[in-house]
């Protein structure tokens, strides 16, 4: 069978044009890759280089025993995939590659415009949605309609 992933799909404001532009203004820390021809967009991959930090925890349990502690070494693996469609940028996110991006050009509520434009909106009685950011905020939306054929959309930003 074959594999599948889980993506983050981020519709960037339309100020953005150039693919580095969507990124932290601090962050340099990456290489690029251009996307082949082949995939019949324009597009460029972000890998941010990965830190390697020993855990700043390792010394607090190293105090609890004699014997040394084996590598407690944290990494964290970051990458985006920037790709323009009908003149509008789209990042797409690995491992931790969302924070790399400049939270102030995604457009919001991207997701869920979109949810709610690919299903019957008739079928639904509730909607659960969570804005992760800095402070996430839970909203729960219900019909005041029943139906046994109706079902709940959960939904994550």
């Amino acid at each position: 069978m074959k594999k599948s992933h889980k993506l983050s799909v981020f519709l960037m404001k339309p100020t953005v044009n150039n693919f580095v532009d969507g990124l932290k203004s601090n962050y340099s820390d990456y290489n690029q890759y251009p996307i082949k021809q082949q995939v019949g967009a324009e597009g460029l991959i972000i890998v941010g280089k990965t830190r390697k930090n020993v855990s700043g925890w390792k010394t607090l349990l190293q105090q609890g025993t004699d014997t040394p502690l084996e590598s407690l070494e944290n990494s964290s693996n970051r990458a985006l995939v920037f790709f323009k469609i009908s003149g509008r940028v789209f990042a797409l996110a690995f491992g931790y590659g969302k924070h790399i991006l400049n939270e102030e050009l995604i457009e919001r509520e991207f997701g869920l415009r979109t949810a709610l434009n690919l299903v019957d909106t008739e079928e639904f009685i509730s909607i659960d949605k969570a804005n992760l950011s800095d402070l996430t905020v839970l909203t729960k939306t219900q019909s005041s309609r029943k139906n046994l054929s109706q079902r709940h959309l959960i939904w994550i930003l």
